[in-house]
């Protein structure tokens, strides 16, 4: 482990960025885990307030591709780039209000209170939201999982370890070995972590993953239960003491997070394709595989409902569950019951990567980062 000490300045907002108004075409403009900080329940941070209203379509280009799906919190609106920086703009306009070298491709954003946590391929950087001041760096391992915070700790894994850091200066408090392949993420509750193992990767269908759950003070393995014949790829979607995790194979589980227990399991019809990171809320438990989105109830398993839309990792707000199936739509089922209340069309280059969502606006990339505004919504009847 390495830390250095603003070794990569903020950049001030420059020439580099283009934000305009109109942008899309006018016929798609008209009516966005992690897993998004959008969202107020489960797994997924709280947005810390509504950004002011989106008045007019904007977009906003790097110098590259954009490399992450944006993350809203607050005022401000986060993306990772292609040019190895991260951006911070102004949720409203699109201005850019600083931007971070992090000397390699960014990959997975977190924001948590007055900081913002990036990860490229082998190190994070704990940042300040407010002006991009780097607070501290680690080098901490390869295909790092997105962090996690609780309390004064960052959480996150490798392809090996699962890593406690702590939050002020990126020192490592501990870590764990895992079996095989880490990586995937974890959540914690209750001074509990869920992190899973995927085992061997070389091998498909892979013999045995495992669960663990993990002491957050000390990492001591608390628990450890074995998965056959499936591969759990997914993040940990956590409420009321249940952790569900998604295999590559069609499993979804979920496990009792004080003792590791199966308490159920269910297997979807993947049709070739796996099912995407599942979130908690209200009582359920919501994802996608392909072109479905699904609702289980979290202690049981049972099907609550299941709708024809998906292709991309879930996204709750207000009551509502939306995704993105096709790169030209965002929909918006009922979490309760899911009926389509939400209908919007987007700009057809849109990528296969979640948006994010305000009150206002759908923000999402296409290879810049677009904002739209939901002025113009259409229900869906």
């Amino acid at each position: 482990m390495s830390r250095g000490v603003s070794r990569r300045a903020a950049i001030a907002t420059a020439a580099i960025t283009v934000a305009t108004s109109g942008c899309l075409r006018p016929e798609l403009g008209e009516q966005n885990s992690s897993n998004g900080s959008e969202a107020t329940e489960g797994n997924v941070s709280p947005t810390r307030a509504d950004p002011p209203a989106v008045e007019e379509p904007w977009t906003f280009r790097a110098q590259a591709g954009m490399a992450t799906p944006p993350t809203l919190a607050g005022e401000s609106l986060f993306a990772g780039s292609v040019d190895d920086s991260l951006y911070a703009l102004d949720a409203a306009t699109g201005e850019q209000r600083w931007a971070f070298d992090v000397g390699d491709e960014p990959r997975l954003v977190h924001v948590a209170g007055e900081e913002v946590f990036v990860t490229s391929s082998r190190e994070t950087y704990g940042l300040g939201v407010a002006t991009g001041e780097e607070r501290f760096h680690a080098d901490v391992g390869v295909n790092l999982s997105r962090p996690i915070v609780t309390g004064d700790t960052l959480y996150l894994a490798d392809d090996s370890t699962f890593y406690a850091l702590d939050r002020r200066d990126g020192s490592e408090r501990w870590s764990f070995r895992g079996k095989g392949t880490l990586g995937y993420g974890a959540t914690e509750r209750d001074g509990i972590i869920v992190t899973t193992d995927q085992g061997d990767v070389d091998r498909l269908p892979n013999d045995v993953s495992t669960v663990y759950g993990l002491d957050a003070e000390s990492g001591e393995v608390l628990w450890e239960t074995p998965i056959e014949d499936d591969a759990l790829i997914s993040e940990v979607a956590f409420g009321d003491g249940v952790a569900t995790i998604a295999g590559r194979y069609g499993l979804v589980a979920g496990f009792d997070a004080e003792t590791g227990e199966i308490v159920w399991e269910h297997a979807v019809e993947k049709g070739g394709n796996h099912p995407q990171t599942p979130i908690a809320a209200r009582g359920r438990v919501y994802f996608t595989v392909g072109a479905t989105t699904y609702a289980l109830e979290q202690d049981t398993g049972a099907v609550v409902w299941e709708a024809r839309g998906g292709g991309s990792d879930v996204r709750y707000r207000d009551g509502r569950i939306y995704v993105a199936p096709n790169g030209l739509t965002l929909l918006g089922y009922d979490a309760d019951d899911g009926r389509k209340l939400f209908e919007q069309r987007l700009d057809p280059r849109m990528e296969r990567r979640p948006p994010a969502i305000s009150d206002s606006a759908i923000y999402y990339v296409d290879g810049a980062v677009q904002a739209v505004p939901r002025d113009n919504e259409v229900q869906a009847q």
